[in-house]
């Protein structure tokens, strides 16, 4: 049933007139599509050096150019080990999250490639980035250096 009304309906299509007369024309030139031109992009290196949706990209400061080994600031190399074909390194991570890894592992998209006992070296796309066994993270060291932006300057009231 339902097949004869869509047949009836499609036929209705065909046989009813459709609207009116064709428009006249109105005097107008016909448009004619423009070329689109896109102009080189001079930042294109540097861009391509740094993309914005890269895995190691972190927020900063407007202007700023974050450092390439970003996510491993935030760890800390609390002490290292090596010996004959193995070596080890004791990281504290984000949150105080303490983390064993060995030479040839990742951590966040990094590379441990060094360990000595005194610092550790990972690496990432050919860059390498060095902890320093026993220094705090980066960002910590950092922050207890430069003084904060609501704190009086000393002898002020």
């Amino acid at each position: 049933m339902a097949c004869v009304a869509l047949v009836l309906m499609l036929a209705l299509q065909f046989l009813l007139p459709q609207g009116g007369p064709a428009p006249r024309s109105s005097g107008l030139a016909v448009r004619r599509p423009r070329l689109i031109a896109i102009p080189p992009i001079a930042e294109y290196q540097e861009i391509q050096t740094s993309p914005v949706f890269a895995p190691d990209r972190g927020p900063g400061e407007a202007g700023t150019r974050a450092s390439p080994a970003g996510v491993l600031s935030n760890y800390a190399a609390l002490g290292a080990a090596s010996g004959g074909s193995v070596a080890t390194v004791v990281l504290s991570g984000p949150g105080g999250v303490t983390r064993t890894v060995r030479r040839g592992e990742m951590v966040e998209g990094w590379r441990l490639v060094a360990v000595d006992a005194a610092r550790v070296t990972f690496e990432k796309d050919g860059v390498r980035h060095v902890l320093v066994v026993g220094a705090p993270a980066e960002m910590i060291a950092q922050a207890a250096k430069s003084p904060p932006a609501s704190s009086p300057a000393p002898g002020e009231p």
